[in-house]
């Protein structure tokens, strides 16, 4: 469901979940030059899987994040804000952006998430295996025009969010 905190429960901002519905675990990287892996996860996300991940992927696309130039942003999930995924981090000299909980409105790949949730919304998929197809098929046609456009808005979303003083914003 998304709707805002003051909206009742109208019909358009529900979608039924049924026994056809179909889920697969992903992670995505996404920066300014637009978008890197999508990574299909078979298995419960704990500290040793999502470094597993990062060890494997961000090195690949995101060499500036090694000693240096680039600030990595990830969400507060619990997997994420353990103590061994912090020294991870620090061992590499990866600069992490320290983000508050609860503020998707200022996370940029939040917005990817939601146009690919509004993209299969009422869709049913045969079995997760096609999910993921089509989800690989939506990841390589994220234009860098799209993604940019996000990081643009920023200023003003950040201008909206201090204008809220924390609260909803429309972003």
């Amino acid at each position: 469901m998304r709707r805002r905190a003051d909206e009742a429960y109208q019909p358009n901002t529900i979608q039924p979940s049924d026994s056809y519905s179909k889920t697969v675990m992903i992670w995505g990287a996404i920066s300014v030059d637009g978008v890197g892996p999508l990574v299909r996860i078979n298995e419960t996300v704990d500290s040793n899987v999502y470094i597993s991940i990062l060890r494997h992927w961000l090195r690949r696309y995101y060499p500036g994040l090694y000693g240096g130039g680039l600030i990595f942003q990830q969400d507060n999930a619990p997997a994420h804000r353990t103590s061994a995924v912090d020294e991870w981090f620090e061992g590499y000299g990866i600069e992490v952006l320290d983000w508050p909980t609860k503020s998707p409105d200022l996370n940029i790949i939040e917005g990817i998430w939601s146009h690919l949730k509004y993209k299969f919304r009422g869709r049913i998929f045969r079995d997760e295996d096609e999910l993921w197809r089509e989800l690989q098929k939506f990841w390589r046609q994220v234009g860098d025009r799209f993604i940019q456009n996000y990081y643009r808005s920023l200023p003003n979303r950040m201008r909206a969010l201090i204008k809220a003083k924390g609260g909803y914003i429309k972003y």
